[in-house]
């Protein structure tokens, strides 16, 4: 195996995890919205973090995006950088908002639910 093998596999493996995440995000996003009516009567401040969440998980979606982007281009281009600084970012980016996001839905369905 060589050096251009380990790169592409790189960029595969990479592919691979930035879809699993828009994957798991959107199943989030879907499944609070299914059942938000239950959390109507949660208070405000409760709401608020909803909201946070759903924008954190938004944007991690957007991310995974340009992640996607970044690395389709990359290869349009025979360039097998997994770790290009257009790549990077964006990936951070998306980890970094799916894990809030993730945690302020849990916040959030942790305050609303009867004790």
């Amino acid at each position: 195996m060589n050096t251009t093998d380990g790169c592409k596999d790189a960029v595969y493996l990479t592919q691979d995890i930035t879809k699993q995440i828009i994957t798991l995000t959107t199943g989030v996003l879907a499944l609070s919205a299914t059942f938000v009516k239950i959390f109507i009567t949660s208070s405000p401040e409760n709401f608020i973090i909803l909201i946070f969440a759903w924008s954190l998980l938004t944007f991690s979606i957007i991310a995974g995006l340009f992640t996607l982007s970044s690395m389709v281009n990359n290869l349009k281009n025979n360039k097998y950088e997994p770790f290009s600084i257009y790549t990077t970012i964006p990936a951070i980016t998306q980890w970094i908002c799916f894990i809030l996001g993730f945690i302020l839905f849990w916040i959030f369905v942790a305050l609303n639910l009867d004790p």
